[in-house]
């Protein structure tokens, strides 16, 4: 741009010098002529400055190519209770998913959002492919399938890759994998020597390919009691995992030690591919009986306001007010999560109600 700028400051300099070589006096047409040829020239060279200038402007525009993400849940066994030693019994690897789905659903003016569920344990199922989240039928309808999860057996991490390695592989712009899992690949209680480097080998092969792809990785290890109990994973499959992801564009390998820090994790990876700026949970606090009430700040200037709410319970009701002014209605959300979306917020401290039970995590995005 600054090249553009003095290429015109020459040739402004030029024709002015250029234009005083010429004698008005005893060839007053002839210099006439060459005004108005110096003022087409600085017209021509003006809208020359406006239209780089705008290209410089559209530039720095937001992202607008789509984004595709298949969402790769274990469902193996021991994800499930087991006399009190699973690792989410509850299933709030669900929830999160709800949330994720739920939240990456308001950008589609950006990005065209389109998302697909990938459950696995023995075997991997592409439960939904990818779909769009235009609309919140849609998004409900992949909510949906998220009810009521089966039990898969042990762990094939591989064959839950390479699936949604092949959904994503038509899809245009960005494309990106998060896959959570609670333990190693597993296929047998007594694996060989040579079926332990196969699996090791094929496992980096993924990463690779999926780098070469411009695929992103997003792993997640719910550690608990039973990953501990196995020196493998620490000293073999963890360092894997963070070479596979590293192997990818902005890949992360992220270990959570407590399903309920998921949604939190989901909604990190969110504000990551969308890429917005956040300042975390703002609320984080148990609803007491006589309600909540706690104030977020707002900055001036903001273009956009994305408050994310997270429940423990379906019949909590939460109300978001401006510093004046009614309080404003959710864009979408469920029973447990819920978003509120303000453009051009006013700034000041917004009011966050609640009245329930439970918890209640609202983060603050922009």
């Amino acid at each position: 741009m600054n090249r553009l700028y003095t290429t015109v400051l020459s040739l402004f300099a030029a024709a002015r010098a250029n234009n005083r070589r010429r004698h008005s006096c005893r060839r007053r047409a002839r210099g006439c002529l060459g005004c108005l040829g110096f003022l087409a020239l600085l017209l021509a060279l003006s809208a020359l400055l406006l239209f780089g200038l705008l290209r410089q402007a559209a530039a720095g525009a937001p992202p607008s190519e789509p984004l595709a993400v298949q969402l790769v849940i274990d469902n193996s066994n021991s994800m499930f209770d087991k006399g009190g030693v699973g690792a989410d019994p509850e299933w709030l690897r669900m929830a999160a998913a709800r949330l994720f789905i739920e939240y990456l659903g308001i950008d589609d003016s950006r990005f065209h959002p389109s998302c697909g569920l990938i459950f696995f344990g023995s075997e991997a199922h592409q439960v939904a492919p990818l779909t769009p989240l235009a609309d919140s039928a849609r998004r409900q309808a992949l909510v949906d399938l998220l009810q009521q999860p089966t039990r898969l057996g042990w762990t094939d991490q591989d064959a839950a890759l390479q699936l949604a390695q092949r959904g994503l592989a038509d899809a245009p712009g960005r494309r990106a994998i998060i896959l959570l899992t609670d333990g190693k690949p597993e296929w047998s209680d007594q694996p060989t020597p040579a079926e332990q480097a196969a699996a090791l080998e094929q496992m980096a092969r993924r990463g690779r390919q999926l780098g070469d792809a411009g695929i992103t990785l997003f792993i997640i290890l719910l550690a608990g009691p039973q990953t501990d109990a196995d020196a493998e994973i620490a000293a073999v499959w963890q360092p894997m995992w963070q070479q596979m992801a590293a192997a990818t564009p902005d890949g992360r390998f992220l270990v959570v030690r407590d399903a309920a820090e998921l949604p939190a994790v989901y909604h990190d990876i969110v504000v990551a591919l969308t890429d917005r700026q956040s300042h975390g949970a703002v609320v984080d606090a148990t609803i007491a009986p006589d309600g909540l009430r706690q104030t977020v700040a707002v900055e001036p200037g903001l273009a956009r306001l994305v408050l994310v709410v997270r429940k423990s319970h379906a019949d909590t009701v939460v109300t978001i007010r401006p510093p004046h002014g009614t309080a404003v209605l959710p864009a979408t959300g469920g029973q447990l999560e819920q978003i509120w979306t303000v453009d051009e917020p006013a700034a000041g401290d917004w009011l966050v109600t609640a009245n329930g039970a439970g918890r209640l995590t609202v983060w603050k995005d922009f």
